[in-house]
């Protein structure tokens, strides 16, 4: 399983989640860019919002105004133009952030004689 891509507890009752409550699409929207297929370790991915639409069951409309929605939280930056998602919280809390989760650098070639 990969170590990126997870929602922490804290993003429903008191993170960002939980500032879009009352909105269920966009707390869904909001956990969906954490987790969709095409992210990656540092949260910047392409993601045409068709993608948003197809996988969470709503139309290219609602799927955008929710992707709207969580800019205005902070959760994310959306070029709808580029189709480019940035997930901020991801950047933030990525494995950039966290020498523990990252892989032990290479070990360095000897000196040539």
């Amino acid at each position: 399983m990969r170590e990126y891509g997870k929602i922490i507890p804290r993003y429903w009752q008191a993170g960002s989640g939980a500032q879009l409550r009352g909105d269920f699409l966009s707390r869904l929207v909001g956990a969906y860019v954490f987790t969709a297929p095409t992210s990656n370790p540092i949260g910047l991915y392409c993601l045409p919002v068709e993608y948003v639409a197809t996988d969470l069951g709503c139309s290219p409309a609602a799927a955008l105004k929710s992707l709207k929605r969580c800019e205005e939280v902070g959760i994310c930056a959306y070029d709808r133009a580029e189709s480019l998602m940035f997930v901020r919280e991801m950047a933030r809390v990525g494995p950039a952030n966290h020498p523990a989760r990252m892989e032990p650098p290479l070990p360095q070639p000897a000196a040539a004689p």
